[in-house]
């Protein structure tokens, strides 16, 4: 007996409903073809205004007398929503008996806990509210509106819980903490989100950030986990022949979670980048020699900025370098990282702790105001692709270059990390590497840019600088034209007012004052 197309039915499970407990097992009942509503339902004002995402879990099935097989068995979507504000979607948990609230964590599970972001909780934020603060180096690029982090409390212990926020708004000011004695700024970022916080989040002072303490609620960024796969169907921009080997889509993306845009003010920012470019303070390398005790809840501070890669000392007996604001040992374990700006050092505890006299060998830094270079590459329908190379003219300095794309309307960073390596928050952003020699320059994307938009470079070069540490210093001196033809030895007398009393000096005849 053939399988016609009515022997083609869906089952219901236990539950169609956008509760937790919706779906469960197969229940035996077809759900009857033609019917409004019969499977999920109608569109309340509400949701037409706030948006919703309604899940229903079926049984596709054969429904026959015999056992004949239906052979390339295929399930589709043949007609989209004439709503063009609703969007539908297939997709799999490959269980028979899950319920709705797993197949909810499917979905959500598209973020994962990524790399440490920018900056630490400032003071605590409690439950109920939808903001918090956050303390960075000004120099550092705070998270924009879209972004979604994770707060983490008790990481990797028994005791761990977070939470996820997407930031719908993000405004940064300048605040002061008074150390030894000195004014020292730095970047407050007040991030805001819609969710409120379901529990209480404890940070750090101003002045605990700035000696590095570790706080007990981490800040992290989220990446794509991608662990689930989604199927639609989409328009056709123009018809087909048949024997066409190419076909014009409307789009190959689907919306799944509702979103909303929101406009951010940007004030008093630099259109040339507010990044900084550090250039060698010294021809050579320093030794310096630093006592300290090494620990997790202790920082050591070099007193100046760094070049990258150019920290070198011995800690409990085996050799440290710098790797990219790593310091790891030549077997590549980790007992600390340094930034570069700043000069401070955060230990691990990976070797060992206690007291340590270290002789810390380094290049000194300076981070000059400058206006950065840019360039951009257009993207296009011919182009596109994952990657980019160039060349950069004026060379750019060490870990001065950052390069962003835009990829589904969501901008990604990759920045040098001063070794010639091109870095993102985590590898799915994107990698690759620029030369200081040559100034040529290698990206791949994590995933593909968006047609019509740039890919963007900005970076600092260190040809609008010099040392000035080998250069002898002179006497003080000031020079006068006294507009003669010839002066009498011995003839000139100069007086002058210091601090309220007159002084005078006299030439002799080989030209010098003494007075």
């Amino acid at each position: 007996m053939p399988i016609e197309p009515k022997n083609l039915v869906i089952y219901k499970p236990e539950r169609l409903t956008d509760t937790d407990d919706g779906g469960g097992k197969y229940s035996g009942q077809v759900i009857v073809d033609g019917q409004s509503n019969n499977l999920f339902d109608d569109i309340s004002e509400l949701d037409r205004t706030m948006g919703d995402v309604s899940m229903r879990k079926i049984f596709p099935a054969v429904n026959t007398a015999d056992t004949d097989k239906l052979m390339g068995a295929t399930v589709f979507i043949s007609q989209n929503p004439k709503d063009p504000n609703v969007s539908a979607l297939l997709f799999s948990t490959k269980s028979w008996t899950d319920e709705r609230k797993a197949a909810q964590n499917r979905v959500e599970n598209y973020l994962a806990k990524g790399a440490q972001a920018v900056g630490s909780l400032l003071d605590a934020a409690y439950t109920g509210m939808k903001s918090i603060q956050v303390a960075m180096d000004k120099s550092e690029t705070e998270n924009s509106v879209g972004d979604t982090l994770v707060l983490v409390v008790n990481e990797a212990t028994v005791n761990e819980t977070s939470q996820f926020v997407r930031l719908t708004a993000v405004e940064t000011r300048i605040g002061t903490v008074r150390v030894n004695n000195t004014n020292v700024e730095y970047k407050i970022a007040t991030y805001s989100f819609n969710d409120a916080l379901s529990r209480d989040f404890i940070g750090i002072s101003a002045l605990q950030w700035y000696n590095n303490a570790k706080p007990s609620t981490l800040i992290r960024e989220t990446i794509v986990a991608d662990s689930g796969r989604y199927y639609a169907s989409t328009d056709l921009v123009e018809d087909v022949s048949v024997g066409s080997f190419t076909v014009n889509a409307a789009s190959i993306f689907s919306q799944l979670i509702p979103s909303s845009q929101v406009e951010t003010p940007l004030l008093d920012l630099n259109a040339v980048s507010e990044n900084t470019a550090l250039i060698a303070g010294h021809h050579s390398n320093i030794t310096v020699q630093y006592s300290t005790n090494v620990n997790t809840a202790q920082s050591l501070h070099l007193g100046s900025s760094v070049m990258p890669g150019s920290v070198l000392f011995t800690l409990f007996s085996q050799a440290i370098t710098d790797m990219g604001g790593t310091l790891k040992t030549s077997a590549g374990v980790q007992v600390g990282t340094i930034d570069y700006q700043t000069g401070h050092i955060v230990w691990s505890n990976a070797i060992g702790s206690g007291n340590q006299v270290l002789n810390i060998t380094f290049t000194p830094a300076v981070a000059p105001t400058q206006p950065f270079e840019s360039y951009a590459l257009p993207v296009t329908q011919n182009n596109q692709g994952t990657n980019w190379t160039g060349v950069l003219l004026p060379i750019p300095a060490p870990g001065a270059l950052s390069i962003s794309y835009m990829s589904q309307g969501k901008f990604y960073v990759v920045k040098d990390n001063g070794t010639g390596r091109l870095v993102g928050a985590s590898n799915s952003v994107g990698s690759g590497t620029v030369n200081y020699q040559t100034g040529s320059w290698l990206l791949t994307t994590g995933a593909l840019p968006d047609v019509g938009t740039p890919i963007l470079l900005q970076w600092g070069s260190p040809i609008t600088t010099f040392a000035r540490a080998d250069l002898a210093v002179l006497p003080a001196a000031i020079e006068f034209d006294l507009n003669q033809q010839g002066i009498k030895s011995g003839s000139v007398i100069a007086k002058w007012m210091l601090e309220g009393v007159e002084k005078t000096a006299m030439s002799n005849a080989q030209g010098q004052f003494s007075g």
